[in-house]
């Protein structure tokens, strides 16, 4: 009712925010040349902004059998005004005598980025159309950590803390039959 009740009055309701999978800036470059001995490079360069933290207690507040967040807490956090998103959050924690939270716990985390390469050189065959290729790919080529996940639960101290990264540098390579 609450939610109905702004919807009239101000025409937003309390899901009113940004979307989870709100990733500002997503920036893609990719190119192929080919060297000397007829040995094709090619690469992909990505830098993509995080996304903000769904935001939940992970307990019923209003006894409607959904899981809630606080009072005034948008769907997100980390977009928007921080210092109002962290008050409401640390006045629920206040009231289950937990500590409060810094403002750097809710901001989005940093954007991931990583470049990847990949040589291949096609050897013809003296059979028509037939060939084989030899690849070397190279992933995450600058072995930067890319952080991700956390707990969404307002009421944890593992909130919006990355606990895992995505893969380090991982090199391959194989060959690939044409006919």
């Amino acid at each position: 009712r609450e939610s109905l009740a702004l919807l009239r009055s101000t025409g937003r309701s309390l899901e009113y925010g940004y979307s989870p999978n709100d990733t500002r800036h997503n920036l893609s470059i990719s190119g192929s040349m080919e060297l000397p001995g007829k040995v094709q490079l090619s690469g992909i360069a990505r830098v993509v902004s995080a996304s903000p933290t769904t935001t939940t207690c992970n307990c019923d507040l209003d006894g409607d059998g959904v899981f809630d967040r606080p009072r005034g807490l948008p769907a997100t956090a980390g977009r928007g005004d921080l210092n109002a998103q962290l008050a409401v959050i640390n006045a629920y924690r206040a009231t289950l005598n937990l500590a409060p939270f810094a403002l750097n716990r809710i901001k989005v985390l940093p954007p991931v980025k990583s470049i990847d390469v990949r040589l291949t050189k096609a050897i013809a065959l003296n059979t028509g159309s037939r060939r084989v290729e030899l690849f070397a790919e190279a992933f995450n080529v600058t072995n930067i950590v890319n952080a991700f996940g956390g707990a969404n639960d307002v009421r944890l101290n593992s909130f919006n803390v990355p606990t895992s990264a995505q893969d380090g540098r991982q090199v391959q390579w194989g060959a690939r039959y044409s006919f």
